[in-house]
Order: C-alpha cells, then structure tokens, then sequence
C-alpha cells in the first residue's frame, strides 16, 4: 500500500509590508513605494519638540513675556448670574425631564400603556425633593 504524500504548509507569517500595485503619487511628486514602512519604535520616547511646544512658541506675548489671553488666579472674579436658587432650578429641570421619561421608558418596557396623568403626578411630586436635594448637596452653588 502506497502512503499519500501530503505537502508540507508554511506556519502563518506576519503580513508583508509593501506597496499596492497601483502607485499613488501625491502632490509633492512621491510615490508610494518611496514611502518607507515599518512599524515605529515603541521602546523609547519620541524627541523633538511636541505640538504642545510650538504652539507654545507660536502664542502671542505682552512685554513681560507672559502669554496673552492667559489669566492669573487675581484676574478670575465669579459672576453668579442667576443665584443659588436659579442654579438650583436649572439643575433640577433636566433631572425631573430625566426622571419622566425614565418613567415612560418603563412603561414601554414593559409593554404597557403609559397613564401620562400619573406619570406628571410622579413628576411634580420629585421636583421639590430634587430641588431640596440640590441645595443641601449645594450644587446650585457651583
């Protein structure tokens, strides 16, 4: 009886790095295959200068050096515009829309019909509380 000869197959390999077929060639006048590919060097930080540095550099200054447009913790007053109560109330706004159509949610969740009059019910019942939450968390204060 003869043994069936199967071929050898090769273990996988990385993918190579090379150029597609068809060469891009960009404004500038280089091709792809000019490119050179390679995987980059992870092992050691990068050198040169970051975009953080020349942005730094390109920022306009005042005579005393000092970027223009930065502010010093003396320049910073706070404006409370509409008061603790009126932050207090644009918090608890979105919380209570929140809370409604969590509500609602629900209901669907469940397959339900959705009886809106006790759904606002529950909604204007929580209002007060949040609000009350709100300002001995004062967080209408921020």
């Amino acid at each position: 009886m003869a043994r069936k000869h199967t071929p050898k197959t090769r273990p996988p390999t990385e993918p190579e790095l090379s150029a597609p077929r068809a060469s891009f060639v960009t404004p500038e006048g280089v091709t792809v295959s000019e490119i050179p590919l390679g995987m980059p060097d992870r092992g050691r930080k990068p050198g040169g200068r970051t975009l953080l540095d020349v942005i730094d550099e390109k920022r306009p200054r005042d005579a005393h050096g000092n970027p223009i447009g930065a502010t010093t913790k003396e320049e910073v007053e706070e404006i409370d515009v509409f008061g603790h109560a009126g932050n207090t109330f644009f918090f608890a706004v979105p919380l209570t829309i929140l809370l409604f159509w969590l509500d609602v949610l629900v209901h669907l969740q469940y397959k339900q019909e959705a009886e809106w009059r006790l759904v606002v019910l529950r909604c204007v019942k929580a209002f007060p509380g949040e609000s009350l939450f709100l300002v001995v968390l004062d967080i209408g204060g921020v």
